[in-house]
């Protein structure tokens, strides 16, 4: 989908802009491109992978591991890790109220949560490794315990079992 909202030096954003298109399961991001005025279709500016303001969110929040809902097959969740944008929580929409019972039972949170980390760790580059990450990297080292080795973080030996 693509909205017209005017030129750099005159913003002019639509009253309603209607998202027809988006997957509704959530995890939802954007890309804003500044295209330049003499409809050569030169990109001037880009910015991938923004995010909606959710609730919670503020200045200095934002979801380290958003959830989206979506069929899996026989998975009750899994984690996609896109090296732009970072990684996803995908729980299965063919189960009713999966999503809902894991945002609000600490129990299931405990028993899903070490295991979706441990596949995005294992994801993560060392910092100044490699720049794949660097969209979403640097919020997942900051979270992670600094006790925590990066050394060969793409090995199942790199972490306890939990």
């Amino acid at each position: 989908m693509r909205f017209e909202c005017g030129t750099v030096r005159d913003v002019s954003v639509p009253e309603r802009m209607v998202l027809s298109e988006i997957d509704k399961g959530g995890a939802v991001r954007f890309r804003v491109l500044i295209i330049a005025a003499d409809e050569t279709g030169r990109i001037l500016a880009a910015a991938d992978g923004l995010r909606p303001p959710t609730p919670g969110d503020g200045a200095d929040r934002q979801a380290l591991l958003p959830m989206r809902e979506s069929d899996i097959g026989n998975e009750l969740w899994k984690i996609e890790v896109d090296y732009r944008t970072g990684p996803v929580f995908i729980v299965n929409n063919r189960i009713s109220g999966l999503a809902a019972q894991i945002r609000a039972l600490p129990l299931l949170q405990g028993l899903i949560l070490p295991h979706a980390f441990r596949a995005i760790l294992q994801n993560l580059n060392p910092s100044g490794e490699s720049d794949d990450d660097d969209l979403w990297g640097d919020n997942w080292r900051r979270f992670s315990p600094r006790s925590l080795s990066f050394k060969g973080a793409r090995t199942n030996t790199s972490f306890p079992s939990l």
